[in-house]
């Protein structure tokens, strides 16, 4: 990140049309699991431009894996689940998606309002598919995220870029979680 603030990545609304987007489809839940489709960059290298749009290699992990845990009862399954950085939405997706969620709603979160938008679309395509209700919020790590809800889960995939965001990051799980770790 540059110290000059010439940080374009809180501009990658600008260029949404800008890289070509295809549906990709992942699997999560093993065999009695489900396909999850969302709107994604297809380009191999998506810039910092437009990271958000791209569903980097753990973001599928990590949708599978929480709806595993889900499924067995080993994640809260009440109140409020929020995705940070939640760029396409796959983890959010998924639980949202998942037959033994039962949260009120899971909130995706990021700070550019063109990654809301395709979050947006993408937990709406989910159709009956989508067990919850789902809503994207802007949210830039760091600052008080009074505006959201206490959450019971809080999920991000690929959301450490930077040693810079490790701090502010923790700040807003922190401030998110109903019952926060020490960190």
């Amino acid at each position: 990140m540059a110290d000059d603030g010439d940080d374009l990545s809180a501009i990658g609304f600008l260029f949404g049309g800008a890289a070509a987007k295809a549906e990709a489809t992942f699997h999560v839940g093993g065999g009695d699991g489900m396909d999850i489709t969302v709107m994604a960059i297809t380009d191999e290298d998506p810039g910092s431009v437009q990271s958000g749009q791209y569903v980097w290699p753990a973001a599928p992990v990590l949708a599978d894996y929480a709806w595993g845990q889900l499924q067995q009862g080993k994640l809260p399954t009440a109140g409020v689940c929020v995705e940070l950085g939640a760029g396409c939405g796959l983890c959010g997706i998924s639980v949202a998606c998942c037959p033994a969620s039962g949260f009120e709603e899971v909130i995706f979160t990021d700070h550019d309002p063109g990654t809301l938008h395709q979050v947006t679309e993408n937990a709406e395509a989910q159709g009956d598919k989508r067990r919850i209700a789902t809503r994207a919020e802007p949210l830039e790590w760091g600052e008080a995220a009074t505006a959201l809800p206490k959450a019971s889960l809080v999920l991000g995939s690929d959301v450490i870029y930077d040693t810079s965001v490790v701090a502010p990051l923790f700040k807003t799980v922190d401030a998110l979680l109903v019952n926060p770790p020490p960190f």
